[in-house]
């Protein structure tokens, strides 16, 4: 055991550890991380042995290279190394996994700032946890929903990316990249009550001055913290949530109409929180998420609410069945 397990520890501390253990680590290394700078990765490069293999995962959303926290490089540098490297639009963790020694977890991401390469770093907390089967199979999951990047997909995105330099208005990546990238299909069915909409979407849609709290809960779960979106970056991250991946995994399983009792039902079995929600609370959130979809409208989503034999019901539109 590694006299820091259990400890918490700074960016510059986790730094250390990772750049004094990673050459003497064997199997493979994961380095996960929203933010991904290229100059960390060139650092690691010089200390990990060519016997090594290395994944590498971010986030990538396009504001995350526009703004800087990442880079285009990053990938160029791994592609040269013949290290692996995954983009999942989701993630927001910070994890180095280092096989034999430990995983490195906390606020830390793969940045000069993260990990205290600059007089000016941002303050970090990190711990190390242990490695066992549990928090391997974690880490191998999050790589299933990532989408491992090649040349091709590269150079679509850098294209966009130098075209968004002089387009502000182009904040997320175009829906025939985001079709490419974004997870297809749920892989596990279970939900946390955070991971549903908590409104209806009608302040967000009508860019209300004043937004509820339950609204700006809702921009949160999507990942939008600006003012500057349209319906159409909205409903590619509601297409993106994990509860509309799992309504559309329901729908396919039962003919592609679900009906508000089923659905409540089902939403009720999908959330794990401990105690269980009470059945009213289920029934306001499946009625949140009747409300998204009706204002996004199926040109958008997908699928759409209707009401035969006096009952709401859902269904997949016919280019999604």
């Amino acid at each position: 055991m590694s006299r820091l397990d259990g400890r918490l520890i700074d960016g510059k501390v986790a730094y250390s550890w990772l750049i004094g253990r990673v050459d003497k680590t064997p199997g493979e290394v994961s380095i996960c991380s929203a933010f991904i700078r290229s100059k960390v990765l060139r650092d690691f490069s010089h200390k990990v042995s060519s016997e090594t293999s290395v994944r590498v995962m971010a986030r990538w959303k396009l504001r995350d290279l526009t703004a800087g926290a990442s880079d285009l490089e990053s990938y160029k540098v791994c592609a040269s190394l013949g290290w692996k490297f995954f983009i999942r639009l989701d993630f927001h963790g910070k994890l180095f996994y280092l096989p034999s020694h430990g995983i490195l977890v906390g606020s830390a991401n793969a940045t000069e700032s993260g990990l205290g390469l600059l007089s000016d770093a941002n303050m970090e907390t990190c711990t190390i946890v242990p490695e066992n089967s549990s928090n391997q199979l974690f880490v191998d999951e999050l790589y299933k929903d990532a989408t491992e990047m090649d040349e091709q997909l590269f150079v679509e995105l850098e294209s966009i990316y130098n075209e968004s330099v002089n387009k502000l208005d182009l904040i997320d990546w175009p829906n025939c990249i985001l079709q490419k990238v974004h997870r297809k299909k749920a892989q596990v069915q279970a939900l946390f009550l955070t991971e549903c909409f908590k409104s209806d979407g009608s302040a967000i849609l009508r860019q209300a001055d004043y937004l509820p709290s339950e609204a700006e809960s809702d921009l949160r779960l999507l990942g939008l913290f600006e003012d500057r979106f349209d319906k159409v970056i909205l409903a590619s991250r509601f297409q993106q949530s994990k509860i509309y991946l799992l309504l559309l995994d329901l729908l396919r399983k039962r003919g592609g109409e679900v009906y508000f009792g089923s659905l409540t039902q089902a939403l009720h079995d999908w959330l794990i929180e401990d105690p269980a929600p009470h059945r009213v609370e289920v029934k306001i959130l499946v009625k949140n998420l009747y409300g998204w979809i009706e204002r996004l409208g199926p040109e958008h989503v997908g699928v759409l609410v209707d009401r035969p034999n006096h009952s709401q019901r859902i269904r997949l539109t016919e280019s999604f069945d």
